[in-house]
């Protein structure tokens, strides 16, 4: 029995051996990368040097992080990249939950969820303040996911949208006095959702606006491009 001690020992370094070379090969495959690093985020990035440091890595391998986005679960998920946004090598990229916002509260990233659910995905941000209860999710709330790009997908920019947020949240207002049922639309709401914003002439925040906001509220840049970024290739 004197060499026990040193067989266990043996057996245990060739596990972690083991699982490091799956990892590593998880890693370097392009099909496997975005996948791979969004495993990494949801259990809190590195276990050494914590999620910012996870998030850089995963760029340097050619992972996108893409903004938070309002109609997306409360967990790192890969995407396929979106139209106009920045190409991954893999053609992948890892979508920021609402969860992982600073300064967006538990409550309220778990109401946004439950409303999704409830009464289907938002058409526009004037559906989304009809359906969702703006006791939990209020105007701070509601003004940090439009600076962070969570509602992209409704095709005004963050200007237009911040410019406009109060027009829609009183409007919405008006709705939901008239019709309980937030999953009912009329066509005063497709007049409501479509007459305002598109017709601001508000230019799109600057790049460094954008990444000033994701660092300050996610602890990392997503696809905000920043000097560090602009000039990486010349680096």
């Amino acid at each position: 029995y004197e060499h026990v001690g040193y067989l266990y020992n043996h057996g245990h370094a060739l596990h972690l051996a083991r699982r490091a070379y799956e990892q590593a090969c998880l890693k370097v495959n392009p099909a496997t990368v975005a996948a791979f690093f969004a495993e990494v985020l949801n259990n809190g990035g590195s276990a050494h040097y914590g999620l910012g440091a996870a998030v850089e890595e995963a760029r340097q391998w050619g992972v996108v992080l893409l903004p938070p986005c309002g109609q997306r679960t409360d967990r790192y998920v890969v995407e396929d990249n979106a139209p106009g946004q920045e190409e991954s090598r893999s053609g992948r990229a890892v979508r920021v939950p609402l969860t992982a916002i600073r300064g967006l509260s538990p409550r309220a990233a778990r109401h946004i969820q439950v409303a999704r659910t409830l009464f289907g995905e938002f058409v526009s941000l004037l559906d989304f303040c009809r359906k969702v209860d703006r006791t939990v999710v209020t105007r701070q709330d509601l003004l940090l996911l439009i600076k962070l790009g969570a509602f992209a997908w409704t095709g005004l920019s963050r200007g237009q949208l911040a410019l406009a947020e109060q027009y829609y949240a009183g409007a919405a207002q008006l709705l939901r006095a008239a019709d309980r049922d937030p999953s009912g639309t009329a066509l005063i709401e497709t007049d409501f959702a479509e007459g305002t914003a598109r017709s601001l002439d508000v230019e799109e925040w600057p790049p460094e606006v954008t990444a000033a906001f994701e660092l300050a509220h996610l602890g990392f840049y997503c696809v905000a491009t920043h000097e560090v970024q602009r000039h990486a290739k010349r680096l």
